[in-house]
């Protein structure tokens, strides 16, 4: 309250009472390998290829970790976490040594990405599935092995998967680079899931998490040749099996050309990449920022806040365009009252928010109808 002593106009700052809400990242990844050298008790940051390479050294051969962060570097990815594998002589790191790498990943609370680059069997997909749908907060990008080169194989190798998380999705067929580091001329063919990664973050800069990382815009840079040609039938049958092809289009280049999750035929509402990925950033965001909540007396003062606060944030995300419906209540919805949190709730310290959205899903089929007009003078 103002104290008056004189006459005139007095100011006086009253709080709002929102607390604003900030969006978390969406496109920091980390990549499981094998490097030169390193820790191998913590994963690091790096920002560009040459701290990649001061921190973990030159490319090994039949290795594919360091192609795979050139690519996610030239493809737009600024922001990279190392869970180093020990390399071993003569003899390839089994899938149970990837998996042990994961625990380092366990210390750091700002992954979104995930991927284990040229690591394609089963169990490595399973695994990385497994481990980011228990996280909550990211997603798995799986390769196929090299071998897998033609759309039968494709769909056999997922057909071989017990998973169907929506934390996961799948991309064929391997890229070949011209130039795939700064220290390496030689044409090489490498796994997808490194520019793939790359392509996620810079869709994520340039139009939203909600727009799907896929079409004529979507292209994988550097890449110059693709392990197999897929046809427009023979996608057709990879399509609903969550096989997300990357092709060669004319006037557009080699692009990633499908963005499905592995939950494609088991989870609807889930059955895309971007849809996933929103529910992940929308979820994240809000329990990030809400965490002053805890402790204060559970009456509808808090709900009132908690919607006030909760709305003002999904308010600003309809606006920027990353929900369906015209208008503000068929995009979203915010409750937190009496009947989302009972007596008994509150005898608990439990205050329960509903928060609901109308996810942007991509128009994969886009339907032309023509006819002809005969006999008109």
């Amino acid at each position: 309250m103002v104290t008056t002593s004189y006459p005139g106009v007095y100011v006086e700052e009253l709080s709002s009472g929102v607390r604003p809400i900030e969006g978390v990242s969406t496109s920091t990844a980390a990549f499981v390998g094998e490097t030169e050298k390193g820790p191998l008790d913590r994963a690091l940051m790096v920002s560009r290829y040459s701290d990649f390479e001061a921190e973990y050294g030159k490319p090994l051969k039949a290795r594919w970790l360091s192609y795979a962060v050139q690519q996610f570097f030239d493809n737009g990815g600024t922001r990279l976490y190392i869970a180093r594998v020990a390399p071993q002589k003569e003899i390839m790191p089994n899938d149970a040594d990837y998996q042990k790498a994961f625990v380092l990943l366990d210390a750091v609370p700002d992954i979104n990405i995930i991927a284990v680059p040229g690591r394609g069997s089963h169990a490595m997909v399973n695994f990385g599935a497994d481990y980011c749908e228990r996280r909550g907060d990211c997603i798995f990008i799986g390769d196929m092995d090299l071998s897998v080169d033609t759309p039968a194989k494709a769909e056999h190798f997922v057909g071989g998967l017990h998973t169907t998380s929506s934390h996961a999705a799948v991309y064929f067929p391997w890229l070949r680079l011209k130039s795939p580091t700064r220290t390496s001329l030689a044409p090489l063919f490498v796994p997808p899931s490194g520019g793939v990664a790359g392509l996620y973050a810079r869709t994520d800069a340039t139009r939203g998490v909600w727009k799907p990382p896929a079409g004529t815009q979507a292209t994988i840079k550097g890449a110059i040749e693709l392990t197999a040609t897929v046809s427009d039938q023979e996608q057709n049958l990879l399509n609903p099996f969550g096989v997300n092809v990357i092709r060669e289009m004319p006037g557009s280049g080699i692009v990633v050309w499908g963005s499905r999750t592995l939950a494609t035929q088991t989870q609807a509402e889930f059955r895309y990449v971007s849809v996933r990925r929103m529910a992940i950033y929308l979820k994240e965001s809000i329990d990030k920022w809400i965490q002053w909540a805890v402790f204060e007396p559970n009456d509808a003062n808090l709900w009132q806040q908690l919607r006030l606060n909760i709305g003002y944030f999904m308010a600003a995300q309809f606006r920027e365009g990353a929900f369906a419906g015209q208008k503000a209540d068929q995009a979203y919805f915010v409750k937190c009252d009496q009947e989302t949190t009972t007596q008994t709730d509150i005898e608990h310290g439990i205050v329960n928010v509903q928060v609901g959205f109308a996810p942007l899903k991509p128009a994969e089929f886009v339907v032309l109808s023509f006819t002809q007009r005969a006999g008109q003078v």
